[in-house]
């Protein structure tokens, strides 16, 4: 069951974001149809808009309404859904550019068509009464139709914490799923073999090794770890083997109690090929590699390296991102009190001008002209409370002493690079921590609980 619950109203545009490639699911058609919802005409549905209306808040306004989805119907709907995709893509698209026409009736038709299977069984009767009500309101009650635009958002958790996989397989609650790429139509890079290792409190408490990763072209495969019962707060993926140019995942998610606890959760990687392809793409839901650099992350050629996925829930978490360029010696990013854990990650790139030809070197930066002059000759660096210390690609400390923490290269090659100077990419999160809450915590598998561990003395771990 899935709740639909009234939020604030979205912007239209935001809908490019929900609509993602690779979610093949009633979600997918869902959204299209309820976004173009409120520009259509009445479809003469025998409801009339004050008895529409009157169900419609009626199911929007309890707080437990759901919508049941019998598992022979959400078949259908994915094969429906699978069938139309593309063409379905391709009307978002039309909307978002003003060609409000071809959409209205592209929509018209979907609807028609989703509502014949959805009426088709009686516990679905919920659902057809909100279609029938999108039908006769959404024309004449703007603030109606935004709530339905927004319980729409919602139908999105069909795909997020609902997919094909777990409902097959809904009682095998704790399992890691790893999306393999075959990077769009190129067919050039994916991964053949990875480690995966389970952390806890920044020490591996599990591993298995030499996990083989389905690769074909032009298809979207994966490969599925059980995993024993123990507690973990963090999965990294070792790259070991790969296909062609570079290795790379679309998605990883690990499931426990039916629902995908990596969703939107933070990540870092040893290095990205590029600024498209970052280690954010595995846990953004977008299982799929067909669209050229969206939803997957990629190594840098001939690279092994590794992805990590942060599943710890601290009180809160602060997030800054900043551009670190080897002009200027030391760039003041965050402010930090005793017993703040601040996790730096860099892209493992540096980006670099025309004159210097970018490449990663083992996750630090390094740039090089075609004699390699500048190779090995700069890296990541920090300085805490007059303390300067090596980061290279990403580097965990936690905080002994108030102050502000300063990024920079290392100083002897700042001048180096003059008017040639490139940067990195950072991203610095601050755990701190509540005065309520002195553990952070944890993923127990197999359980429903969550339960809680006090993180050790971290002062630099790589």
């Amino acid at each position: 069951m899935y709740k639909i619950c009234p939020k604030h109203d979205p912007e239209p545009q935001d809908f490019r974001w929900i609509i993602q490639p690779g979610k093949r699911s009633l979600a997918a058609m869902s959204l299209i149809i309820i976004a173009t919802l409120p520009l259509m005409p009445c479809l003469g549905q025998t409801s009339t808009p004050d008895t529409a209306k009157e169900d419609l808040l009626q199911i929007l306004s309890k707080k437990d309404a759901t919508i049941e989805l019998a598992d022979g119907q959400y078949a259908k709907g994915i094969e429906a859904a699978e069938k139309n995709y593309e063409q379905l893509l391709a009307k978002a698209k039309a909307l978002r550019a003003g060609k409000v026409a071809d959409a209205r009736a592209a929509a018209v038709t979907d609807l028609k068509a989703m509502s014949a299977w959805l009426a088709a069984d009686g516990k679905l009767s919920k659902t057809v009464k909100v279609l029938k009500a999108i039908y006769a309101l959404a024309p004449q009650d703007t603030e109606v139709a935004k709530a339905l635009v927004a319980a729409g958002v919602d139908l999105k958790s069909i795909t997020a914490e609902g997919d094909y996989f777990t409902r097959r397989d809904a009682k095998q609650t704790s399992r890691i799923v790893i999306w393999n790429t075959h990077n769009s139509r190129f067919n050039t890079s994916g991964t053949l073999q990875c480690n995966v290792v389970l952390l806890q409190a920044l020490r591996p408490v599990h591993r298995f090794n030499k996990v083989d990763v389905p690769w074909e072209p032009n298809k979207d495969s994966f490969a599925v770890v059980n995993v024993p019962a123990m507690q973990f707060d963090a999965v990294r993926v070792e790259i070991i083997k790969w296909h062609g140019y570079a290795g790379g995942l679309a998605e990883i998610e690990i499931w426990q109690d039916g629902k995908n606890v990596a969703f939107h959760r933070p990540t870092r990687a040893s290095a990205a090929v590029d600024r498209q392809t970052t280690s954010a793409r595995v846990t953004d839901g977008i299982t799929t590699s067909v669209a050229y650099k969206q939803g997957y992350w990629l190594l840098p050629d001939n690279k092994a390296g590794w992805i990590e996925i942060s599943l710890a829930r601290p009180a809160y978490e602060k997030l800054r991102r900043a551009k670190v360029s080897a002009r200027t010696p030391w760039l003041k990013t965050v402010n930090v009190v005793p017993g703040d854990i601040v996790d730096i990650t860099a892209d493992g790139e540096w980006w670099a001008s025309s004159q210097i030809a970018a490449g990663p070197d083992g996750g630090h930066g390094s740039g090089e002209d075609k004699s390699g002059k500048y190779r090995n000759r700069f890296y990541l660096q920090g300085r805490l409370d007059g303390t300067v210390f090596k980061i290279g690609s990403q580097f965990t400390l936690r905080a002994v002493k108030e102050g502000q923490l300063e990024l920079g290269m290392n100083e002897e090659n700042v001048d180096w690079f003059a008017n040639n100077s490139g940067f990195l990419d950072v991203v610095l999160t601050v755990r701190k921590r509540s005065p309520l809450l002195t553990s952070v915590p944890t993923l127990t598998t197999n359980t429903t609980e969550t339960t809680k561990s006090t993180y050790r003395s971290v002062a630099a771990l790589r």
